[in-house]
């Protein structure tokens, strides 16, 4: 059973409800303005990290795929020839 975490729209949501937009929260925190919407579509690791700060709600719970439960960053494993 895959793993599925928050949907965009809600992580969105939940910042908007906190008073913030994403460009908003990525520039407050030293990113490119840009940086909190690339996470909601792919992985960002400092992005990612500022925006589960921000709603208070653990990485691996926005996004599994991501992130485990003790904070570690999941990495795809490649194939070696």
């Amino acid at each position: 059973m895959p793993r599925t975490g928050w949907h965009p729209a809600d992580i969105t949501a939940a910042v908007r409800k906190k008073g913030m937009t994403l460009t908003a929260l990525a520039l407050t925190n030293g990113l490119s303005e840009s940086a909190c919407r690339k996470a909601l579509l792919t992985k960002y690791a400092k992005a990612e990290i500022v925006i589960s700060h921000f709603i208070d709600v653990p990485l691996h719970e926005l996004w599994p795929e991501r992130w485990t439960a003790d904070g570690s960053r999941i990495r795809r494993q490649r194939n070696s020839p």
